[in-house]
């Protein structure tokens, strides 16, 4: 996983569901050739939606990084900016 992907306060939630869309590969595989289709049909529902929060993570950190250049390029002109991290 790239950390860099996220942001520092988003790090230990990504780095949970990393680590769960892993597990949750093996335990389909492991359904899969014992024959336990719904199983791994659950699991494979819990890892769309652990991938569905990294991803909302990581646009999360795409859209705070386009704030922080957006600021910094004020910065540079002589507009004074601040940029505000937002607890979401």
């Amino acid at each position: 996983m790239k950390k860099e992907n996220f942001r520092p306060q988003d790090l230990q939630l990504a780095l949970k569901l990393h680590d769960s869309i892993e597990d949750l590969q093996m335990e389909i595989r492991i359904h899969v050739s014992l024959g336990n289709y719904a199983a791994a049909a659950i699991c494979t529902d819990e890892m769309a939606a652990s991938i569905k929060g990294t991803c909302e993570l990581k646009r999360a950190k795409r859209e705070h990084d386009k704030m922080v250049g957006i600021s910094k390029m004020m910065n540079e002109r002589g507009i004074k900016v601040e940029v505000v991290m937002a607890n979401a």
